[in-house]
């Protein structure tokens, strides 16, 4: 029988409870590349709040630090009722040649632990191994925190652990400390369909599924983030590898086509929904449009990617939750009104008029 391993993930005024039998949570992306991204993306943040279907989690994947403003995670904390998620990798100032101290990567971590994140994404899975069986894709790899470790690995000429291995034992230690949800990472998620459910995808979740059971057993919440871009039968097989570990699930997407360029925010919600009812989705990241085209989300499309995403839970927490109560508040009123439109209180509507069916 399969354990459930259910986590409680902090936020600024309680906690989120994830995994199997819980609501399925939406995760939004937020993030600067540049200084003077900052602001926009603060009122991102704002604006992600003053809709009525707000994502619970919200992610800083910032890869500069701003000297004049605060990490947007610390806003997240601070201004939201969110939990605060973030990839400490990414305010690692790597060396010249590509190298990161392993103990400036802890203090990160541990900063941002002792603050009040509530998630944590980690890439404790590179190793030579799995990244001789990834050599054969038509994209090695494509996680950009993933990368990061997997580059700093090639420069110590595969030598020994990975540097988030180098410094789990003290990463457990502080977030049993602090109550925070360790993400592990997948370094080595599909970059296209071709690749997906290959070698190095398999044997990845196999080491997740082994880290997840170690950190497991220190009292720490665990979640397994898995795949990337993967075809409908794919996504099946990928939910077949994760489900029996019972660890909450997050997939990137899954992305289920290649071809859906501008229009990944549709894409993602598909393929999240097609593993959610595999049982394998419990928190959705939300994809926007400009996933594939190398623009920056704008405040609108990251909205649309939550509102996208939000379907995509609700379709899942209907199948395996029954939770129908809104469907039901929606077909009562379009019957009693006699009209499709659920808000309207009169018959018909102008797209029908004296030929309306209902």
């Amino acid at each position: 029988m399969t354990t459930k391993h259910a986590v409680e993930i902090r936020t600024g005024s309680g906690s989120l409870s994830a995994g199997e039998g819980f609501r399925t949570l939406i995760m939004a992306l937020v993030g600067a590349s540049h200084p003077r991204q900052f602001e926009e993306q603060a009122r991102k943040i704002q604006a992600l709040f003053s809709c009525s279907a707000h994502p619970e989690i919200i992610s800083d994947l910032s890869i500069v630090r701003s000297a004049n403003e605060p990490p947007l995670w610390r806003r997240v904390i601070n201004e939201t009722c969110a939990a605060a998620a973030t990839l400490p990798v990414y305010s690692v100032k790597p060396s010249a040649d590509g190298r990161i101290a392993p103990s400036e990567l802890l203090d990160i971590a541990i900063e941002q632990m002792e603050a009040g994140v509530g998630l944590m994404t980690i890439h404790p899975t590179p190793c030579k191994q799995i990244n001789d069986l990834a050599l054969t894709r038509l994209v090695t790899f494509t996680s950009r925190g993933g990368g990061l470790i997997i580059n700093d690995a090639k420069r110590r000429e595969w030598k020994g652990d990975n540097i988030y291995l180098q410094i789990l034992p003290e990463l457990i230690k502080h977030a049993k400390r602090n109550g925070t949800v360790l993400s592990l990472g997948a370094s080595y998620r599909s970059a296209n369909i071709f690749d997906s459910c290959d070698a190095a995808q398999t044997k990845e979740i196999e080491v997740q599924t082994q880290l997840a059971c170690e950190i497991s057993r220190h009292g720490v919440g665990v979640i397994i983030e898995s795949p990337g871009h993967a075809r409908p039968r794919d996504i099946k097989k990928v939910a077949a590898l994760l489900r029996p570990s019972g660890f909450p699930v997050m997939p990137l997407g899954p992305i289920p086509t290649d071809t859906a360029v501008g229009q990944d925010h549709i894409s993602s919600a598909i393929g999240a929904t097609l593993m959610g009812l595999e049982r394998c989705a419990h928190i959705l990241a939300a994809v926007t449009r400009e996933e594939h085209t190398g623009g920056i989300p704008s405040v609108e499309s990251t909205l649309e990617a939550v509102a996208a995403a939000k379907v995509a839970a609700h379709i899942i927490d209907l199948e395996l939750l029954g939770e129908d109560k809104l469907d039901r508040e929606i077909a009562l009123a379009r019957s009693q009104a006699r009209t499709c439109l659920s808000m309207k209180k009169s018959h018909g509507c102008d797209r029908c008029a004296r030929a309306c069916p209902l």
